[in-house]
């Protein structure tokens, strides 16, 4: 945009158009999209509030998962990543 600004005056207008129409026209075509999102933030909102730890308990597994005893599927390495994001409390 600096460039812009600076050395193509003339291009600004357009490069604001299609910023404009580039998130603006997504929030036009799918808006139920955005009450779903701001329920969702609604719910995450009050989960955090009130010190709710949505994630699931200690799970449990079979002995056997097709045939195969369970320590021996432990053995191998399927480590799934996962990242929490959440802010820690100061």
């Amino acid at each position: 945009m600096p460039f812009l600004a600076l050395h193509r005056r003339g291009q600004l207008a357009g490069a604001a158009a299609g910023l404009l129409l580039g998130f603006g026209l997504p929030m036009l075509i799918h808006p139920t999209g955005w009450a779903d999102y701001f329920s969702a933030m609604e719910t995450h909102s009050e989960l955090y509030r009130n010190d709710v730890d949505p994630r699931p308990g200690q799970q449990h597994y079979p002995p056997t998962i097709e045939g195969i005893p369970t320590d021996i599927l432990a053995h191998f390495d399927a480590a799934i990543p996962y990242a929490d994001f959440r802010r820690t409390r100061f």
